[in-house]
């Protein structure tokens, strides 16, 4: 297996298409390396990259999830490149999300977040991917952030209960002004505060 990948790598400047549908697993590998070399590539790579994600689920999930783990290096054109295909693809969009998760914080620092959280607004499930990682790490983000947080969890009910239970986990740990807008904001949104007890009263037990 780990042959196949290292020459599918190899030859993908001539023969990308001949690897990828052969062996899903092949195809995930593929999908990665390349989700994180995006900003490495010329444009018509890009594209060649983007059509061929089209016609593949696995390679499409796992190019997004590349480009997620990878997403704070690239130019400012690729990552609206990224979120651009990401509006048009599903799959490839889960797959951004799941691995944007891994590093939201790092994210945050690096003022890369807002315009992924402009993203999330408009789409749910890209947003409930990255909701729980955005509650466990509240407390270490911008005022904007936070608010664009509860912003969008008026709109998204289970975007909301994630985010409460991850925050209700931390609770503790937050400052005395984050406790205070976390409680104020219970008293406002069902969704949130359902997940908020839910994760509070797992560590009282």
């Amino acid at each position: 297996m780990a042959y196949k990948i290292s020459v599918a790598k190899k030859k993908i400047g001539t023969s990308l298409a001949a690897h990828v549908g052969i062996d899903p697993e092949v195809d995930y590998e593929i999908g990665v390396f390349f989700g994180s070399k995006l900003d490495e590539l010329t444009e018509a790579g890009r594209n060649k990259i983007m059509t061929l994600s089209s016609k593949n689920q696995i390679f499409a999930w796992a190019l997004g999830h590349g480009a997620g783990l990878k997403f704070k290096k690239n130019s400012f054109e690729v990552k609206k490149m990224i979120l651009n295909f990401a509006d048009k693809s599903p799959y490839f969009s889960g797959g951004l999300g799941h691995g944007l998760s891994r590093h939201i914080r790092k994210l945050a620092t690096s003022n890369s977040l807002e315009p992924i959280m402009e993203f999330a607004e408009e789409h749910p499930v890209f947003a409930f991917d990255l909701a729980y990682d955005l509650g466990y790490h509240f407390g270490a983000f911008s005022e904007k952030i936070k608010q664009t947080i509860c912003h969008i969890a008026t709109k998204n009910d289970q975007f909301a209960f994630r985010v409460g239970d991850a925050i209700g986990g931390i609770y503790e740990e937050l400052e005395s002004r984050d406790r205070e807008f976390v409680m104020d904001y219970t008293g406002k949104n069902k969704h949130f505060s359902k997940g908020f007890s839910k994760s509070s009263h797992k560590k009282e037990l």
